[in-house]
């Protein structure tokens, strides 16, 4: 399997494996963004153990936890204990070397056993804490890490000595899993897949970036095909209320009064379903940049670029892809995906000036779209404290120096319509396109511009 990035989160594994005492790490995140393989290039070159829990019995995973720890040690003591936590935490606590253990899906032994944080925090405190064992906790369910792992109310609280929340990755890395593929084709597939390995990884790079979403995301039975489906249904008691939300939000339903009324879900029940889309980080509530986080003017988009480019595209048509129609389905998308492009390249370019901030005039605090009434401002980027402001439109096509001097002109003026510090500013200017001629001489001018050229350089 090939392994992108990941350089941070092997950074922290690292410093606390070096850390003299024993660690207990959480390590969690949504599924296929690359945990379990994270953590096991992290744990190759030293003395560790993996086990993978599976939804089965308590019995059967506590035998199985044995297996590991017998194939490990080849010690035959396992073979007369009889088989518990308890018994397993205490032989653990005679090991005197530096031992990294790792449990993978833990909720799916709190599945088993709704005690088993108490049974742990138990074995910690008697058993662990005073080991050199890095034990490492996986977790896929993300509500069920924050709610009986992470949270105050959890009897792990305040033993764990790290916790990591794994995250898709970044545009830039594509190129690692399409080297071939030119920088447009890679912004397609990062705008269709997202950053989420597993995904990227379904895609062949031999075959270019229309022939992929046909073979791999439209015909059905493939893996990507299911997917959605299968994530809501995973992670959710109610898919299909969370499927009308998303639904609903892809329809353009972007305020909360919107959705209400397209899905007739109550007002009190929308917010909690809301909530927990977005600590699913399948949707994001943005308010204007230069707004409070208690502003009225939120609206709600589908963050994760898979489950955007699904429910634009293919679940308004899955009888026609159920049909094997899927090549109609294909000329649709083909047809409208240079506006979806358009939206997509603005999350895109807000990634790239937050990763390159040495790039830009000054360093910001805050970062967002800004719209009121009919108004909208692509990028907004802000400093609370030196009262800097940054001005930014975002186009997916290819500007001739006139255009792009038309569009500056434009949002200059739009500017004027921005309260924020409005008489105690500093004010900058950009662009950023696919590609802008003469580039070089709007910088000259004072000017941020931005192409594909330098978001790949």
């Amino acid at each position: 399997m090939k392994f992108v990035n990941r350089i941070q989160e092997l950074d922290f594994l690292e410093r606390k494996y070096k850390e003299p005492d024993a660690q207990l790490i959480i390590i969690y995140g949504r599924r296929r963004t690359g945990k379990t393989e994270t953590v096991l290039q992290f744990s190759k070159p030293k003395p560790s153990i993996y086990f993978l829990s599976t939804r089965s019995n308590e019995k059967d995973n506590i035998d199985n936890f044995y297996d590991a720890l017998f194939e490990y040690f080849q010690d035959e003591t396992l073979l007369r204990l009889e088989k518990n936590w308890e018994n397993i935490f205490q032989y653990l606590s005679g090991i005197k070397e530096r031992l990294v253990l790792v449990i993978d899906e833990f909720p799916y032994l709190l599945e088993s056993n709704k005690a088993v944080t108490s049974i742990f925090q138990r074995g910690w405190d008697l058993y662990l804490n005073k080991t050199d064992i890095m034990l490492i906790l996986l977790g896929s369910s993300v509500s069920l890490m924050e709610s009986e792992v992470l949270s105050a109310k959890s009897p792990l609280y305040g033993r764990r000595t790290g916790q990591w929340r794994i995250t898709p990755l970044e545009f830039t890395h594509n190129r690692e899993f399409y080297p071939n593929y030119t920088q447009q084709e890679q912004l397609y597939t990062y705008s269709c897949l997202g950053g989420v390995p597993a995904y990227l990884l379904q895609f062949d790079p031999s075959k270019d970036f229309w022939n992929n979403v046909h073979d791999k995301m439209l015909s059905k039975g493939e893996f990507l095909f299911e997917e959605t489906d299968f994530l809501l249904k995973e992670e959710l008691r109610e898919p299909k209320v969370y499927s009308s939300i998303l639904k609903a939000i892809s329809q353009s339903k972007t305020k909360f009064s919107e959705i209400m009324t397209q899905t007739g879900i109550s007002k009190s029940s929308l917010s909690a379903y809301l909530e927990t889309l977005e600590r699913l980080d399948l949707v994001v509530r943005e308010i204007p940049v230069t707004e409070t986080v208690r502003s009225k003017k939120g609206r709600y988009f589908l963050k994760d670029n898979f489950f955007k480019f699904w429910y634009r595209y293919a679940f308004p048509n899955l009888r026609h892809l159920e049909s094997g129609n899927s090549k109609y389905v294909l000329s649709k998308i083909k047809s409208d995906f240079n506006r979806y492009m358009g939206h997509s390249f603005e999350g895109i370019s807000i990634e790239f000036l937050t990763g390159n901030l040495q790039r830009v005039p000054f360093e910001f605090t805050d970062i967002g779209r800004w719209w009121h009434k009919e108004q909208e401002i692509d990028i907004v980027a802000l400093n609370e404290d030196t009262g800097k402001i940054l001005f930014c439109e975002c186009k997916w096509s290819e500007l001739k120096r006139k255009d792009a001097d038309r569009i500056l002109i434009d949002l200059k003026e739009k500017s004027t319509a921005v309260k924020w510090h409005k008489h105690k500013r500093s004010e900058y200017f950009g662009l950023i396109a696919k590609k802008i001629e003469n580039k070089a001489d709007l910088r000259e001018h004072g000017y941020i511009a931005f192409d594909l050229q330098d978001m790949f350089r």
